[in-house]
């Protein structure tokens, strides 16, 4: 049995697939199983795969008849996976050679049931190291106080699933690292406060062998369509997750504040068309209509005088 399986999904990235398996090659070990899936990418990608899977050790490529999305495809893979941990890694993306040894050697010296590492942005030939907000380092920690504070960016805040290592208990027992395959975007975001909810531990380390394309068109960040507006339901259903839990007086105004965040930041994006963001306001109307409470009243005061201008659009029933 393998210790660790590596996640991994393509869609349309013909012309970087190599030097993402490259990558794999270098940081290959005979105890990780690589799980390659293509989304029924319409260019080259499969054809890519094909010739150049053979340079991964312990790999394995599938490829979905149709294409089904981010959720369902990491979700194919994780059914396949054999590993003792899970790590995820996007397609375009690429890690260094010590990556996957490292993040072993973490969870296990550390004994929790995940651990998130910082990584690097990449931009060209500029490179960035992006911290996870959180601390001490290296210190084995509850899950819940990687939440809060409510007025400050926190590790939940960084919702990525291939920054992090996972035990396997947290698919086999605890369910939690399943993907909701009715979200075409914001899917992360829903999972990761499902697994924050769930885990009973978590420590965050200062590996940077993570590495993230920021500048690939066919990214789910770049499209500019309806399928951005997904994190409407992702985040009801992260409220109804918070709002099961016994504490859900403490987290719930952290909900708020971020999907009141997220929604003015949708509808000050200068890439939607008017007819877009006359559908984003109607929906986010809808919702809030819904699931406005004490909560969400508070964190909209809180907002600043241009987020709340930006707000009233949506007709917030303040």
């Amino acid at each position: 049995m393998p210790r660790l399986s590596v996640i991994a999904t393509f869609y349309s990235i013909e012309s970087i697939v190599a030097h993402t398996l490259t990558s794999l090659s270098r940081a290959a070990t005979p105890d990780i199983e690589f799980i390659l899936v293509d989304d029924c990418s319409p260019d080259g990608t499969y054809d890519e795969l094909t010739r150049l899977v053979e340079r991964v050790p312990n790999a394995t490529l599938l490829r979905n008849e149709h294409n089904l999305g981010i959720s369902a495809t990491r979700n194919l893979a994780l059914s396949r996976a054999q590993g003792d941990y899970i790590c995820y890694l996007d397609g375009d993306d690429f890690v260094a050679p010590d990556h996957y040894t490292s993040m072993i050697a973490a969870i296990e010296e550390l004994g929790v049931d995940f651990v998130r590492a910082d990584h690097v942005r990449v931009h060209g030939r500029r490179r960035q190291v992006h911290r996870i907000p959180h601390g001490p380092r290296r210190v084995p920690d509850s899950p819940r106080n990687g939440i809060l504070p409510v007025n400050l960016s926190t590790s939940i805040d960084v919702p990525q699933p291939w920054t992090g290592i996972y035990s396997r208990r947290l698919h086999d027992e605890l369910d939690v690292l399943r993907f909701d395959e009715s979200l075409r975007t914001a899917e992360d975001r829903e999972q990761m406060w499902r697994l924050y909810l769930a885990a009973d531990s978590f420590a965050v380390v200062g590996l940077t062998g993570q590495f993230w394309r920021r500048e690939v068109t066919s990214s789910l960040t770049a499209i500019t369509d309806d399928r951005q507006f997904d994190f409407i339901p992702s985040y009801e259903k992260v409220l109804a997750a918070v709002r099961a839990n016994p504490d859900f007086l403490r987290f719930e105004p952290k909900v708020a504040r971020t999907y009141l965040a997220m929604l003015s930041f949708h509808l000050t994006k200068p890439e939607y068309s008017h007819a877009l963001k006359a559908e984003l306001r109607r929906r986010a109307h809808q919702s809030l209509t819904v699931l406005w409470d004490d909560a969400f009243a508070e964190q909209y005061a809180l907002q600043s005088p241009d987020r709340r201008h930006v707000l009233s659009k949506v007709g917030v029933p303040a």
